[in-house]
This record gives C-alpha cells, sequence and structure tokens, in this order.
C-alpha cells in the first residue's frame, strides 16, 4: 500500500473516531455542571418561578390644582356654618331648605332672586351706552364735513354717557332695595322661629 494512501486513511479513521466520542467525553467531563434535580413541584406549577408582580413604569405625580379663593357668604344654623348661596349666583338659594318652615319668608326670599335678575338686565343697557359712545366717536371720523362730524361725536358722546349714568343709579337703587328683601326674609324667619335662629355672617349692605 503506497504511503499516501496509508495516510489519508489514518486521517479519515481519526475523524470519525473524534466525531463520535466527542459527546461522550463531553457528557464525562468532571468539570461540567450537573444539571438541576428535577422538581415535582415545578413540574405542577412551571410558573412559579417567574416574578408575581409584573414591572411597571414609573407612577406620574399628579399636579395639585390650585387653590381658587372664592368670596362665598355664610350663615349659622342650630350650630351649624352653612353656604348661603347657590355655585351658580349670590341668589340665597342655600337658605330655602330653612326658609321652608316660614311661607313669608319664602316669598321675600322669591322677590329677592326675582330682582336680582332684573338687575342683570340693566349690564345689557349699559352695553348699549358704551355702543353709542364708541358710535359717536366713528362716526364722527367718517364724514368729510367737520360740522357734522363734530354734531355726531357730541350726540354719541352725551346719549352714552346718560344711559351708563342712568344705569348705574337705577342699579344701585335696584341692589339696594333687592337685598332688603334677603334681610327681611331672615328677619321674619327668626321673628316665627326665636329658639331657632338663622344668624347671616355677612354684610347686609349693597351686595354687587
Amino acid at each position: 500500500m503506497p504511503a499516501q494512501s496509508f495516510i489519508a486513511i489514518l486521517v479519515a479513521t481519526l475523524t470519525v473516531v473524534s466525531t463520535t466520542l466527542a459527546p461522550r467525553l463531553a457528557f464525562c467531563d468532571p468539570e461540567r455542571k450537573p444539571a438541576a434535580p428535577f422538581s415535582p413541584a415545578l413540574a405542577r406549577d412551571p410558573l412559579q418561578n417567574l416574578p408575581r408582580q409584573p414591572s411597571a413604569p414609573p407612577m406620574i405625580t399628579p399636579v395639585k390644582k390650585p387653590n381658587v379663593i372664592r368670596c362665598t357668604r355664610k350663615y349659622v344654623y342650630q350650630g351649624r356654618t352653612l353656604d348661603c348661596d347657590s355655585n351658580l349666583d349670590r341668589d340665597g338659594e342655600g337658605l330655602r331648605p330653612v326658609l321652608n318652615q316660614v311661607p313669608a319668608s319664602i316669598a321675600e326670599l322669591d322677590s329677592y332672586q326675582k330682582k336680582r335678575k332684573e338687575i342683570m338686565k340693566l349690564s345689557y343697557a349699559g352695553g348699549v351706552g358704551l355702543l353709542a359712545i364708541l358710535g359717536g366717536s366713528l362716526s364722527s371720523r367718517l364724514t368729510s364735513d367737520p360740522n357734522s362730524a363734530k354734531d355726531l361725536r357730541t350726540a354719541g358722546i352725551a346719549s352714552g354717557v346718560l344711559i351708563l349714568g342712568v344705569t348705574l343709579i337705577t342699579g344701585y337703587t335696584s341692589l339696594r332695595s333687592t337685598q332688603s328683601h334677603l334681610n327681611e326674609a331672615v328677619k321674619k324667619y327668626n321673628d316665627a322661629k326665636p329658639g331657632d335662629p338663622i344668624e347671616l355672617q355677612f354684610s347686609t349692605g349693597v351686595d354687587f
């Protein structure tokens, strides 16, 4: 047998042997770490090694709402401090549950609320006065005749100021009259129920 053929057969034999015995030798390696022992509990519950609580993103700190200062009117009844008005307006509606015991007081409260609504309408008249002043000033600038421009401006400003003045005087007088109804409502209740009075915790003057 030629030398080259013998070497080729030897190399092929060694390759087959190494390929066959390598896994077995690795299995018998003394430095190889042993496998974990079989756990019956793990077989019953394969999820027991998982974390009980999943990870969560960091919590966002809520933004605190700013404290809004409100000028609320209060009254004391049976040792409790209560709101006199609703959340919509200074209408004295918070007094109604107590004043219901005296019909005359309820009539005064209804008059108080009715007149307050009428006073709110005066604001429209004040807006008309402002528009008259602005209209007179603008109209005077659109007119080429100096005399007409002066007349328009004077008429607009004069009528606007007159409307505003009347509105302010009427509004102030109406406010005084309106507030008196609330005072009478509480007074009539206290006269009818002297042992269980209402004590207002605010001024009963002109209330805007």
